[in-house]
């Protein structure tokens, strides 16, 4: 309670004043701050956490490398860290509502850490090794220097088996399949620090990503009517792919006094993918079909972004202001080839050559402010969109989009009782989805005899809508309720024209949820610390007279004893129930 200060966009954590913290990483950490959790996955107050900053920068790593990545991270050598649990306009709007993770360590005047380590999982049907080296040095009081590496082997086998009962017929369908894969992952990445003075920084970081993956595996359908076969097909399944990623940022941070701060971030990130798979089929009638994909994806990101803090006296008041802006540009380019009985169909066979650029400019301004017993943020961004998916096949349905959103931000507050630690707050924000480029190529391919797919280039973007209560009590008892409603999403229908069926997405979707979150903390004397977590969500979702409810429950338990000879323990325990959602009748 003494080390937890709270605010109305979350807290900050003190970590170096802690005790408790000083034998743990930050991954065990995060299981004993309020609401947090490494369990399953990086997660605050139930929900996932979408960006993890290091000391200012974005630790742009995959899930299971950077739970790894903050093992490395020492109690001791952390400063502080602080929780936001729903992002705000200082951050791109696909991004608001979800929460963010700051760590600050403590910045030695030289010296550092290099840090060995590895991991194991291994389960019936999978396992999984992990090596890394980390390393953060401080060379002298200008220079300093940080380089992570690892390799990854993962290797797993799953299968399903489903059973569909088609409605008014005693006719059904019994699939089957199963699929091997085999992961690797090599990554690195190094940075340099230069501080020439107090008031200038200069942080200059590159990493890489190659991830190779092969997958194989077979399937089996069989249809009957009643207990007679009318139908079944053989078939096996294979890919090799790639995924390649090369990423360089630079950070400036210019300290003009201690209430007035400027940063600027230009990055460019480079990503190639390649998607290509093979696929053949065995009928009934001893006929076969052969489908083979070869499919090569590149993509060039560069973002630049200026912020700018000034704190005041006044009202204990701070303002963040920024612009930002980011240009994408991807390219893809396919090959889609069948044959049957060893000869090539022209008819489903096409090419594609898409290329699609997104240019997003963002200005945001945000105040927070202070009345004791409230606290008060508020804030708001525009952004500027200019969206251009252009078909080489089919050039005569290509659209563009251009247009404005503004995503006002609110959050209130409320000291109950200071001394007692009663916290409550309630928070609005705004957020935007935008169609992914796949959903707006407009490539027409036919599928079959009486399918064909489609973009959709005139899908236009979808709105959310966040209201949060949360509250605080005795400085450590957490519940939160938190309500999202969408419109205009996205959703996949088939249109029925003259015995030929379209397959294509539309806007007109809406859906709204409530989440509950509680946390409870419980101290074993002198034997140690217990963290208690539940959450639940309730969620609907419509699209004209389509209407479906689901529900969800996962909880879990973290426990640090304390042995003898100075020794900890830490042990996790998690649980996730299945989803249950509404029975989905399809004629």
């Amino acid at each position: 309670s003494r080390t937890v200060t709270y605010h109305a966009e979350g807290y900050v954590a003190e970590i170096s004043k802690n005790h408790l913290y000083r034998g743990m990483d930050m991954s065990e950490i995060l299981n004993f701050t309020p609401g947090t959790s490494s369990l399953n996955g990086l997660t605050a107050y139930g929900e996932s956490i979408s960006k993890v900053y290091l000391n200012g920068r974005e630790l742009k790593m995959g899930k299971n490398e950077l739970l790894e990545y903050l093992k490395t991270i020492k109690g001791e050598d952390v400063k502080k860290m602080e929780v936001i649990i729903a992002s705000g306009v200082e951050e791109d709007a696909e991004s608001a509502g979800k929460s963010i993770l700051k760590i600050s360590t403590v910045n030695p005047e030289t010296g550092g850490v290099l840090m060995v380590g590895g991991s194991a999982g291994i389960r019936k049907y999978s396992h999984i090794y992990l090596g890394m080296v980390n390393v953060d040095w401080r060379i002298n009081e200008k220079w300093g220097m940080y380089l992570k590496s690892s390799i990854a082997e993962a290797s797993d086998k799953n299968g399903t088996a489903m059973e569909t009962h088609y409605y008014y017929t005693d006719v059904r369908r019994i699939s089957e399949s199963t699929q091997n894969t085999d992961r690797n992952n090599y990554s690195g990445g190094l940075g340099i620090v230069y501080e020439p003075d107090k008031k200038n920084r200069f942080i200059m970081d590159g990493s890489f990503i190659r991830t190779p993956t092969s997958m194989y595996g077979d399937s089996y359908l069989r249809q009957l009517q009643g207990t007679e076969n009318i139908d079944f097909n053989k078939g096996k399944l294979a890919n090799d792919r790639t995924f390649d990623r090369l990423d360089f940022s630079l950070i400036y941070t210019h300290t003009f006094n201690s209430k007035s701060q400027l940063e600027v971030k230009v990055d460019r990130l480079e990503n190639k993918i390649d998607l290509s798979e093979w696929k053949d089929y065995l009928y009934y009638d001893d006929s076969t079909n052969n489908y083979q994909t070869q499919n090569a994806e590149e993509n060039l990101l560069y973002t630049l972004g200026v912020d700018y803090n000034q704190s005041f006296k006044s009202l204990n008041g701070k303002l963040s202001a920024g612009v930002k802006a980011a240009w994408l540009t991807n390219k893809n380019d396919l090959d889609y080839a069948v044959s049957q009985n060893g000869i090539a169909d022209d008819r489903l066979s096409y090419v594609d050559d898409y290329k699609y650029t997104e240019n997003i400019y963002a200005l945001y301004a945000k105040y927070n402010f202070s009345v004791k017993p409230f606290s008060f943020t508020i804030g708001t961004r525009m952004e500027y969109s200019d969206i251009s998916p252009k078909s080489f096949i089919n050039s005569e349905r290509n659209r563009d989009n251009h247009y404005w959103d503004f995503f006002p931000q609110l959050s209130i507050g409320y000291s109950l009782n200071a001394q007692k630690g009663h916290n409550m707050s309630l928070g609005y924000g705004k957020g935007i989805r935008r169609p992914s480029m796949a959903d707006l190529n407009p490539l027409v391919r036919q599928t079959d005899d009486y399918n064909f797919r489609m973009g959709n280039p005139s899908l236009s973007s979808s709105h959310r809508h966040n209201y949060s209560l949360t509250t605080t009590w005795f400085n450590k008892y957490i519940l939160r309720v938190n309500y999202g409603h969408s419109d205009n999403l996205i959703r996949g229908i088939g249109r029925n024209e003259g015995n030929v069926i379209y397959h294509m997405m539309v806007n007109g979707g809406k859906s709204s949820s409530v989440s509950v979150y509680a946390s409870a903390p419980v101290t074993l004397g002198k034997w140690g610390n217990l963290s208690l977590n539940v959450w639940y969500s309730h969620s609907k979702n419509e699209y004209e007279d389509d209407c479906k409810y689901s529900n969800s429950l996962s909880w879990g338990v973290s426990g640090m004893f304390r042995l003898p000879m100075g020794i900890n323990m830490t042990v996790n325990y998690s649980q996730s129930l299945p989803d249950k959602s509404l029975y989905t009748e399809m004629i």
